[in-house]
């Protein structure tokens, strides 16, 4: 999803873009700061504007170098979220979120496979998330997920 870039914009859209709660959710939280690109200081509804802060869509799984990954190409907090990949050989496997440069969430991140229900936490590794754990079992080959990325 990405917020509106005019018209109207609530607290309520802005919640549901960040997946959380609108109740107690205001301008001043972590999550909505960094999706404004605004750390510190003022900041209005107009910072949030045309801003995603999360990815929301169906993806095909394609298989190369001994892994599997789904390609996303999405915006998220300033920056593209390209890839989820799980690759390693057995007892070494990890999952990585690759994304550019300029990413203003440094956060963890929550990816859950709305198809099968499986999800995970994965911690941000200083250029993007990762976690060197997992059965795979998130990315299923040979098919097309949906798949929900939002802060954690």
């Amino acid at each position: 999803m990405t917020l509106p870039s005019t018209g109207s914009l609530s607290m309520s859209q802005v919640a549901a873009e960040l997946g959380i709660s609108a109740s107690g959710l205001n301008l001043n939280h972590g999550w909505v700061r960094a999706l404004a690109g605004r750390p510190s200081g003022g900041i209005s509804f107009s910072d949030l504007r045309g801003q995603s802060g999360r990815i929301d869509g169906s993806y095909p799984t394609q298989v190369a170098g001994g892994g599997k990954y789904i390609a996303i190409n999405a915006p998220f907090f300033g920056a593209t979220v390209s890839r989820l990949s799980f690759a390693g050989p057995a007892g070494q496997t990890s999952y990585a979120l690759e994304v550019s440069t300029g990413c203003r969430w440094n956060g963890n991140v929550s990816v859950r496979n709305n198809t099968t229900g499986g999800s995970i936490v994965l911690p941000w590794n200083g250029s993007g998330w990762s976690l060197a754990t997992g059965d795979g079992s998130l990315i299923r080959t040979s098919t097309t997920d949906s798949f929900s990325i939002v802060p954690a």
